[in-house]
């Protein structure tokens, strides 16, 4: 089960992709978390992050919701100084996927902050079901 704190910390995860401020160090965060914080966001909203859109990227992945199965990442690097490569997406089935994509373009910036994805997450005993 998801705890409140899991959803708080995947919700400041994603927007310190995106922000200049105080970002995550040294946490462990369940993916589980973050695909539940995506799907809510995807329910009410296109695009995951919800102010976002594919053209507005610079260096930057976002989610978009295509129709009930399936979604899209939206991913643009950056290619030199102010010069990004050109938009592409991959589509996806199934959610967790697309979350997992969208994870895999940040994972340089998740791999200096010490932020770790845990996989699967165990309930509360620490014990598996």
């Amino acid at each position: 089960m998801i705890q409140s704190e899991q959803i708080t910390l995947a919700r400041q995860l994603t927007e310190s992709f995106r922000t200049k401020g105080q970002p995550l160090r040294d946490v462990s965060v369940p993916v589980s978390a973050i695909v539940a914080l995506v799907r809510t966001t995807l329910e009410t909203s296109r695009f995951f992050p919800p102010e976002l859109r594919p053209a507005d990227l610079g260096d930057g992945a976002l989610i978009e919701r295509v129709s009930a199965h399936r979604y899209r990442v939206h991913e643009r690097h950056e290619i030199g100084q102010l010069r990004f490569s050109e938009l592409s997406f991959r589509s996806y089935f199934f959610l967790r996927s697309a979350v997992l994509r969208y994870l895999h373009h940040y994972r340089h910036l998740l791999r200096v902050r010490g932020v770790t994805i845990k996989r699967w997450a165990w309930p509360a005993s620490g014990r598996r079901p």
